[in-house]
């Protein structure tokens, strides 16, 4: 019975994830030129066989700007000192900057995840505020 249920467990895991983005455990931390943003993409780590079809495609904002949209093949965001530069307005502080990603899997692209960030230099780092979902 044990077995069954396991294994329906991961059934009913794999179709939900499938159909959205899976993307958790979001870290910030300090990178030679910015900061970089990691995450875990579930279904990556479920199924290896994904990690060659799937590709992220994000968008930095801040309140005056916006970043044309980059993609990258690993869940890890790099934002160098420049764009950091452009979306607080260099020199303010207490700034918010939206990261929006998009992730892909064959003909599958699932909604936007958001994570905001507040930025201070005066502290050196972004910290994460919130996450959402659509």
């Amino acid at each position: 019975m044990l077995k069954t249920l396991l294994e329906r467990r991961q059934m009913i895991a794999r179709y939900w994830l499938e159909r959205g983005d899976a993307l958790s455990n979001f870290l910030i931390h300090p990178s030679a030129d910015g900061v970089t943003l990691g995450f875990t993409d579930l279904i990556v780590d479920q199924k290896r066989t994904w990690e060659e079809v799937t590709r992220y495609t994000y968008q930095i904002k801040g309140q005056r700007y916006k970043s044309p949209k980059r993609t990258v093949n690993q869940p890890v965001i790099t934002i160098n000192r420049k764009t950091l530069d452009a979306a607080t307005e260099s020199g303010s502080t207490n700034t918010s900057i939206e990261i929006t990603i998009w992730t892909h899997r064959r003909d599958f692209t699932s909604d936007p995840v958001r994570i905001y960030l507040d930025w201070n230099p005066n502290l050196g780092s972004p910290s994460i505020r919130h996450i959402a979902r659509s």
